[in-house]
């Protein structure tokens, strides 16, 4: 994994999922966005963060797939001061992330081949609720915006700080588009709106969960 440098105070480690990392105080605290698929990538992000003189303060799951929410379960268990905030409407699928393979297998306890890393995450406890209603979030020395992306999943969420949006899985590279051919999404005309919202916006970065680096 390797830190890149966006803005100042604004980062994302390159990786299958890619973490952003916003600072949040002059104590070089941060904010990371989403934490791969499982613990061995929670490690290595903590590792990376810690070599170039970061602390994680705070986690933001921009949706609940086990490959954006794995990671939290390492995180919190080796950092328990780490806060993980979410949506109270993802709160129970990132607690019980169990629910992920029930919703494949039509409700039914899930078999053994949809049991696990890229589909079932470990559980891991949200410290903070945040209102589906709210638009941005105060964390220590600065403010987030939480931008609506629903599509890919029903309330995918995208984190925006200084014209920065690190966007989930609401854009996805060429390249994943040719070797899976048909994306996941499971509302087709909030994705389409999606899509127009961010072709009609104007950030000054879009950085996408999967791809870039």
């Amino acid at each position: 994994m390797e830190l890149h440098k966006i803005k100042e105070n604004i980062y994302y480690i390159g990786d299958t999922t890619n973490i952003g990392v916003i600072v949040v105080n002059e104590g070089n605290d941060v904010l990371i966005i989403d934490s791969g698929s499982d613990d061995s990538k929670g490690r290595r992000i903590l590792k990376t963060l810690e070599d170039n003189g970061f602390k994680i303060k705070y986690i933001i799951n921009t949706h609940m797939h086990a490959d954006h929410i794995g990671g939290n379960h390492y995180i919190q268990k080796h950092r328990p001061d780490v806060n993980i905030l979410t949506t109270r409407a993802e709160l129970s699928m990132i607690e019980n992330p169990i629910y992920m393979p029930y919703f494949l297998y039509s409700g039914a306890y899930p078999i053994k081949e949809l049991r696990h890393k890229f589909l079932l995450a470990k559980p891991s406890h949200v410290t903070q609720i945040i209102d589906n209603e709210n638009t941005s979030i105060k964390l220590d020395d600065i403010e987030i915006n939480l931008i609506p992306l629903d599509g890919h999943t029903e309330y995918q969420k995208g984190i925006l700080y200084d014209n920065v949006l690190f966007c989930g899985d609401s854009l996805i590279s060429k390249e994943l588009l040719e070797k899976h051919k048909i994306p996941v999404n499971v509302n087709i005309e909030k994705t389409k709106e999606t899509l127009l919202k961010l072709q009609n916006s104007k950030y000054d970065y879009y950085i996408p969960s999967h791809g870039l680096y």
